[in-house]
């Protein structure tokens, strides 16, 4: 959708901002009006690959659905593995999204003899790998990283209880990570309305807008070219950032603020968000991978 907003946004001239998409091509197109605060396909890609390098993991198993997330995923991640980790070795398996039975596609998995499995289905779907993983003998013995940061919702537990186990995960944001007065002010909002803890996509939703009446502050405007070239040339306070730019630079990195990615682990049932073990970056590491 974003994609296709792109030159809707530099016709009408009309600041748009990417609060959760993470094609690579929404800021490598290099639309005029288009902004990206959320983390793209290549950073995720780089993130994972690096992971597991560092866990020493040799035999990666992608699955992932048919759609340009898990095209665009499964591309990038077999790129960046053979930029940083070429002895790895890397197979891949495509879903229709749509499915109700991954069965078949599984034990061809299993015959593959994977140590990691990359998870790159986006909602039911993803739940729906984890449990026939199971059901043939794939998990708990090989561990399983799903894609983005759905573990994150209550629901994950109510989905798969005990099977939720051990799941490895890519996330955006951690309850213990540093933000900034406006970070805390809406955290603390947040919480005294909605009586639970904000997540990512709401901070990051946050976060855009203060960046985007920054910008009309600092051009003395509201008219879109006047916006755009404040963002270029401005800094901005963000939820996690006190100094976010948005350069005309090159390739994928236009019109980009790069953010942070985590990968963490639940070592028990029904564990907080707030307490999974990350594994990764290496400086932020609270805890070991539980294989």
């Amino acid at each position: 959708v974003t994609l296709a907003l792109g030159p809707v946004a530099d016709q009408l001239q009309v600041p748009l901002f990417s609060t959760q998409s993470s094609d690579t091509r929404i800021t490598a197109n290099h639309y005029g009006f288009v902004f990206q605060t959320h983390t793209i396909t290549a950073d995720r890609a780089a993130a994972v690959a690096q992971f597991i390098k560092e866990y020493g993991f040799k035999k990666v198993a992608i699955v992932a659905e048919n759609t340009d997330y898990g095209a665009g995923n499964t591309d990038a991640l077999k790129a960046e593995l053979g930029r940083v980790a070429p002895t790895v070795e890397a197979r891949s398996w495509v879903f229709d999204r749509q499915t109700a039975d991954l069965t078949p596609l599984l034990l061809q998995v299993k015959d593959f003899g994977p140590d990691l499995i990359y998870n790159l289905g986006v909602g039911a779907p993803a739940y729906l790998a984890v449990k026939q993983a199971t059901d043939v003998g794939l998990l708990p013995q090989t561990p399983m990283v799903i894609s983005y940061d759905l573990p994150i919702r209550p629901e994950f537990w109510q989905n798969l209880g005990p099977l939720g186990k051990g799941i490895i995960f890519v996330a955006y944001y951690h309850p213990k990570q540093p933000l900034t007065d406006a970070g805390k002010w809406m955290q603390q909002q947040y919480e005294a309305r909605h009586r639970e803890p904000a997540l990512y996509s709401s901070f990051a939703a946050f976060g855009n807008v203060i960046i985007v009446a920054q910008a009309i502050n600092q051009a003395c405007s509201t008219r879109g070219p006047d916006i755009v070239k404040a963002l270029e040339t401005g800094r901005f306070k963000s939820w996690n950032l006190d100094s976010a730019t948005f350069p005309r630079a090159e390739g994928a990195d236009w019109h980009r603020v790069k953010q942070p990615l985590l990968l963490l682990q639940y070592m028990a049932v029904n564990q907080p968000f707030d307490q999974a073990t990350i594994l990764f970056p290496p400086e932020m590491k609270t805890g070991t991978l539980q294989r």
